[in-house]
Formats: C-alpha cells, structure tokens, sequence
C-alpha cells in the first residue's frame, strides 16, 4: 500500500548562530554548547539534541525537533502570513 504523509502546519526557525532574545523567545530553554559555542543544545522529543548553524528547529505536533538544511528544504515550504 501507498500512503500520504499528512500535512502538518509547523513553526520554525533556522539558526544562524546567535541566540538572539527573538530565537531564545521561540526555544526556551536553549544552552549553549560548551564543547563548540558556535551550537545550542535544546531539549526535543526525543531528547537532548545539539544544534549547528544552518540547522531549523521545528515546533511541531509532538514538540521540538532538530532539522537540517538540506532536509528542511525537501519537506517544508514557507506558507504566507
């Protein structure tokens, strides 16, 4: 059997390497890496999960998830305001 992957309204932002008050706003709690400062590490679903520069953090139905670029860009496509 073929299935179709429902689509799922999700909020999410890339990371660009700054924990901005906006992106801390959106991912509470974040904390720096100490082993790379350049990434966070947030609590996701299925648990502690470190975050690169490039990397989108999705707000989705079962909480937050880590998603790479290249990945991200594949599945989600922006909606509009």
């Amino acid at each position: 059997m073929k299935y179709l992957k429902k689509p799922v309204v999700v909020e999410a932002m890339q990371y660009d390497g700054k924990l901005t008050d906006v992106f801390q706003r959106f991912l509470e709690p974040a904390h720096k890496d100490l082993r790379n400062p350049e990434h966070i590490m947030i609590r996701t679903c299925r648990g502690w999960r470190v975050v690169e520069n490039g990397d989108w953090i999705v707000n989705g139905e079962d909480g937050y998830e880590v998603c790479e670029k290249d990945l991200f860009d594949e599945y989600y496509e922006p909606l509009g305001e």
